[in-house]
């Protein structure tokens, strides 16, 4: 039933996006303050405090942080063209510096453990929806996304906005699966964790 209303959640915002492109908004659809841009801060940003959230139960928590981190991180990486107008030309990467040692640090203190954890995250549901999400924004939308591509699939009638609203349509597929890979989390570490195990694991400590 989840996985359905997920599917329709997606459906329905390209669906949006697509009428509103064929109204003759696709330049701004798909520029740096369009709304993809924003539906990926959103998306990116949910789905880093889910797992965050998650990150509070013990059995797969250090997994969870680390997977909040690297949903931060994306997020930081969509706001680059804020952050360069804001401060500096690759002002984002101080934020992500800072952010990506505090995950090598989470990292080496779970390190006794965190195989075992991630090994017990990837038989789930929620791994493979996340990591299918990871790859669409990481790999997919960037081969879509090439210049080349649509250069040689369109010829002379080649115009860089609907290169640009091709690429960020797959980054915001891929955003919507990490989000619904970081409820599935929160719902399996909730699951996993009943309230007495974290009690008692609170009370140990």
């Amino acid at each position: 039933m989840r996985f359905s209303l997920y599917a329709l959640a997606a459906a329905l915002a390209t669906e949006i996006l697509v009428k509103g492109a064929s109204l003759g908004c696709f330049a701004a659809i798909g520029s740096e303050r369009g709304p993809i841009e924003y539906g990926h801060y959103a998306l990116c940003s949910a789905a880093a405090v889910l797992f965050a959230c998650a990150s509070r139960w013990p059995t797969l928590g250090d997994v969870f942080a680390l997977a909040a981190c690297g949903a931060a991180l994306g997020v930081i990486r969509e706001a680059d063209a804020f952050l360069d107008n804001l401060a500096f030309h690759g002002a984002y990467k101080f934020p992500a510096a800072v952010l990506g040692a505090l995950g090598l640090n989470r990292a080496y203190r779970a390190r006794a453990t965190l195989a075992i954890q991630f090994a017990r995250w990837t038989a789930t549901p929620s791994f493979a929806v996340t990591a299918s999400g990871v790859f669409v924004v990481l790999v997919y939308a960037q081969i879509v996304g090439q210049k080349e591509l649509w250069q040689t699939l369109m010829g002379a009638s080649y115009l860089r906005p609907v290169k640009d609203v091709a690429e960020e349509m797959q980054e915001l597929l891929g955003y919507f699966l990490i989000l619904f890979g970081a409820i599935e989390s929160y719902l399996l570490a909730r699951t996993t964790d009943p309230p007495d195990i974290i009690d008692a694991n609170r009370e140990l400590t």
